[in-house]
């Protein structure tokens, strides 16, 4: 049987894997820029697809880890954050394969990021126990989960199969403010507030001890419980 805090680290390992993800995405994309010739820009691709799929794993394993909190509510938004994993990392792999130019790949890659905020926001309007969050965490999560939303604002142009790049335009040619606003917005929030965010969290689930009720916690409490009897015997 699992305790509190096998839980809580199972968690919190997972959302940190999710920051370093990100981070190493970040700094992926800005060797990219300052070396275009080189193989960074499709490594930075892969990294957006690998923390595409640690995001779905953040989903699973948080449910997995919260018995009480699997509501059919919850279940669903979890399966939509799934569906959103599946088309994020469908937007890595069109810019990899060179089945499309970055624009469009992009558009597609921050829709998937879209559909994982509601359940983000949901996770943090009312995380079940016994995952730990603050009220500072909640508030920041649930203003990344609206920056990640701004991805559903270039749906249009997804499914009318923009694409500058195939068109020979500039890169946001052809494009109206939705599009451009979604990849702005959205793509500032799944490549540095959300990994910045689920870094935070996830130290705070590594900290926090388990409950007073856990078999673990039980043992260590008991242990020094008698340390202290023999202390005091001993004098």
């Amino acid at each position: 049987m699992r305790t509190t805090r096998s839980r809580r680290r199972a968690v919190g390992f997972t959302a940190m894997a999710l920051g370093v993800a990100g981070l190493a995405g970040l700094v992926l994309v800005a060797g990219y820029y300052a070396a275009p010739d080189t193989a960074l820009g499709t490594a930075a691709d892969i990294s957006n697809a690998v923390q595409a799929l640690i995001a779905g794993a953040v989903v699973w394993v948080a449910t997995a880890a919260t018995p009480r909190g699997r509501t059919p509510a919850r279940l669903v938004w979890a399966g939509l954050a799934t569906a959103g994993v599946a088309i994020a990392v469908l937007g890595s792999l069109l810019i990899i394969t060179d089945s499309s130019g970055w624009v469009r790949a992009a558009l597609v890659h921050i829709l998937g990021w879209s559909l994982f905020a509601p359940w983000l926001a949901a996770w943090c309007r009312r995380t079940p126990d016994p995952m730990p969050m603050t009220p500072w965490q909640r508030d920041a999560g649930t203003v990344v989960a609206v920056l990640l939303a701004a991805g559903v604002l270039g749906i249009r142009d997804v499914l009318a199969g923009t694409d500058p790049h195939a068109l020979g335009g500039l890169p946001g040619a052809g494009l109206g403010w939705p599009a451009l606003l979604a990849i702005t917005v959205g793509g500032l929030a799944f490549q540095i507030a959300l990994p910045a965010w689920a870094t935070w969290w996830g130290a705070t689930l590594l900290r926090a001890p388990g409950r007073a009720g856990d078999p673990e916690v039980h043992h260590h409490r008991l242990r020094a419980s008698r340390n202290g009897t023999t202390r005091a015997a001993g004098r």
